[in-house]
């Protein structure tokens, strides 16, 4: 899982190419209210991963599915075709901090109570 911030500058996305080798095109779908953005990018080799980056408007909290296509021609069919697809997760937690309970009150009670 890819974890990206609410942020207005740039954001960096590595993967690894699962089908095609090229990719020219980002599907950013928020899984909370089914909205689908799509641009263009220009992808670039490091190691055996691709990356790009890009501004992405993403709201704190949701979950994302994020599809990378290339858009061309393969088998004599023009049209999108799938090169990748993650699934992406929006906070502005620092990562090693992270906590699933962020602004909540939880208990360390290290008593144990036992009934007979």
């Amino acid at each position: 899982m890819i974890i990206l911030k609410e942020s207005t500058s740039l954001q960096e996305i590595k993967f690894v190419p699962a089908r095609l080798d090229q990719a020219n095109w980002c599907f950013v779908k928020n899984e909370t209210t089914n909205e689908e953005v799509s641009f263009q990018i220009n992808c670039k080799k490091e190691g055996i991963f691709t990356k790009f980056k890009n501004v992405f408007a993403l709201k704190e909290g949701h979950f994302y599915t994020i599809e990378i296509k290339f858009y061309g021609v393969i088998n004599n069919k023009r049209g999108y075709h799938l090169v990748n697809r993650m699934k992406a997760f929006c906070t502005n937690q620092v990562i090693k901090d992270y906590s699933v309970n962020k602004d909540e009150y939880v208990s360390k009670d290290t008593n144990i109570i036992f009934y007979e």
